[in-house]
């Protein structure tokens, strides 16, 4: 709207009908745009980053970006707001922030991943994209399933609606088929159908191997361990 050779970008003073946005903000994103000004702190980037993309100040967007992988990702890392840049990465479509943001996570997934901040704050689809990488750093695919199930079990009256996700994301065929038994032959998970069937093509891979199936192919693929 103002760098892009609209009629905004011209005026010494515009009239924002967008009421949703605050003056404060508004204030912030003008004086990056016109003085190089870029006053943004921890309290106010993620408003500043919201408002910065509604008006597609694009410069401001990637400059909060770069903010917030230096500040929150790089240096002072917690899961409260790791889970908060991966929804407004998400609910702006912002690719890069989020791939960057997760690769980092996933560099420390096998240190934190038992952590009570990472129970509580990562949800289902944050930990779904994480499961599905390559890069997830982890000794072994029988800690990343013992891992997922400790987060059902957190909180698992809530959680058990997005179990057959999450545990269908786990390389099953690399897991310890004492695990999975022990883990998913219960009454409550195999009340579920899709986790039965997980369950199910565990015992039949683990008694004839076959990487032709389905199965073998989706649930047998090495990641890039790092213990």
């Amino acid at each position: 709207m103002f760098t892009d050779g609209m009629k905004e970008s011209n005026h010494e003073m515009i009239d924002l009908k967008d009421k949703s946005i605050s003056p404060d903000f508004l204030k912030i994103i003008m004086d990056c745009i016109y003085s190089g000004d870029f006053q943004v702190n921890k309290d106010n980037v993620f408003e500043v980053l919201a408002a910065a993309d509604h008006l597609q100040v694009t410069t401001v967007v990637q400059q909060c970006c770069d903010f917030l992988l230096t500040e929150f990702v790089k240096l002072h890392f917690d899961f409260e707001t790791y889970s908060r840049i991966c929804e407004i990465a998400h609910s702006h479509a912002l690719k890069d922030l989020q791939e960057a943001t997760e690769i980092e996570m996933a560099k420390k997934y096998k240190d934190v991943c038992e952590s009570k901040e990472f129970l509580a704050h990562i949800d289902g689809d944050q930990l779904l994209s994480l499961l599905s990488r390559d890069d997830l750093s982890s000794p072994s695919e029988t800690f990343i399933f013992k891992s997922v199930m400790q987060w059902i079990k957190h909180s698992k009256e809530e959680r058990m609606a997005v179990a057959a996700k999450v545990i269908g994301a786990v390389r099953l065929g690399l897991v310890n088929i004492r695990e999975v038994v022990a883990e998913l032959n219960t009454q409550d998970m195999r009340m579920i159908p899709e986790i039965n069937t997980l369950l199910l093509e565990s015992l039949l891979y683990s008694v004839e191997p076959s990487s032709s199936s389905e199965f073998g192919t989706n649930k047998t693929r090495s990641r890039s361990m790092k213990s």
